[in-house]
């Protein structure tokens, strides 16, 4: 599926590997800088070749760090060890993967009357796959 595809790559590129997640707090106290990651469409396509299911997924990933720069270097990192890849997860496999932008900006995660901001690179994917 699409979500152990992404993980894995994500994973593999970005240098945080253990701090990769669709979940914004899985309540174990993750540290920064970490990537959190959702998919907003996965709809399948309807190709001549039956022996496969292809879908087109669109992504966006966030990733936190305490910089700017530190949130880009890792929006760089994935994007160069995504853009244009194709990689396999078991019987998934990623044909194409398409970085289509990216946007900077800050996540307010702080505590009740804290003022913290994490800054955020975020990237929005499109991938083709097949299962």
């Amino acid at each position: 599926m699409i979500a152990d595809l992404l993980h894995f790559k994500i994973a593999a590129v970005a240098g945080v590997s253990t701090r990769v997640s669709p979940d914004l707090r899985r309540g174990t106290g993750d540290a920064l800088p970490c990537v959190v990651y959702e998919i907003e469409a996965d709809d399948r396509l309807d190709l001549l070749d039956p022996a496969y299911t292809f879908a087109r997924s669109a992504c966006t990933v966030h990733c936190l760090a305490l910089t700017l720069n530190a949130a880009i270097a890792i929006a760089e990192d994935i994007t160069a060890g995504m853009h244009g890849a194709t990689w396999t997860v078991g019987a998934a496999e990623a044909i194409k993967c398409r970085v289509l932008s990216m946007q900077t900006g800050t996540l307010d995660d702080s505590e009740s009357g804290d003022t913290d901001l994490t800054r955020t690179a975020t990237l929005r994917l499109d991938i083709l796959h097949k299962f």
